[in-house]
């Protein structure tokens, strides 16, 4: 049986560019373009918590830039909301798919005490996929939070809530429709409906590649 473990060390950051090495053949000269992933990757908090499931991990992005012969990597946490306020709890405030909420601490006990009986809050940890939306890198999960981040230090530009849009779940498996530059995404609107939105994706090239660099 495989043994799978490994899958669940908490990853660690690189946030300067690590230089690959090629372990048979060479990397074409003119091979060139930029990868950009993310998933979980932080499983164990301070304090000797640990996660219950491999989805609640928090969210790490990490990039392979490939140019002139050589591979680079970069990885660096997602500064997410459940993610800060999680290191500073020493646990999960927001519960994730497995692993349940526990009061946070910076609240006074009336607040902690309303979050417990009505919980309005949900997850930004954004572990799903990385998909374009326009002209930003966005990364998203099955929440109504996405983050944009900047293409060349995968650091995160900011965080968007589709609640203003009346959106209480955006899904992670964003589809485009690259004849017509459109994307299509399935969204719901709880206790209401559900949708599917179309939304605009950049199609040029030479604009990510710019990016990217």
């Amino acid at each position: 049986m495989t043994n799978i473990a490994g899958l669940f060390n908490s990853a660690k950051e690189y946030t300067e560019p690590v230089l690959g090495e090629v372990v048979e053949g060479s990397i074409p000269s003119w091979l060139e373009g930029t990868v950009i992933r993310v998933g979980p990757g932080i499983f164990d908090l301070e304090g000797g918590f640990t996660v219950n499931f491999y989805q609640d991990g928090f969210a790490v992005v990490a990039k392979i830039d490939i140019r002139d012969g050589k591979a680079t990597f970069t990885q660096r946490f997602l500064e997410s909301d459940a993610y800060k306020r999680a290191k500073v709890n020493k646990r999960p405030v927001y519960a994730e798919f497995g692993t349940r909420a526990y009061p946070d601490m910076s609240k006074n006990f009336f607040k902690r005490m309303f979050t417990t009986l009505v919980p309005t809050d949900l997850t930004d940890n954004n572990v799903g996929n990385v998909y374009l939306l326009e002209n930003e890198v966005i990364v998203s999960s099955e929440t109504c939070f996405v983050h944009s981040i900047d293409p060349a230090t995968i650091i995160q530009k900011e965080k968007v809530c589709a609640r203003l849009l009346k959106i209480h779940s955006w899904s992670d498996a964003s589809h485009g429709t690259p004849r017509d530059g459109f994307g299509w995404n399935h969204v719901e609107h709880w206790c209401i409906s559900d949708a599917h939105v179309q939304v605009p994706c950049y199609q040029d090239p030479a604009h990510w590649r710019r990016q990217a660099m």
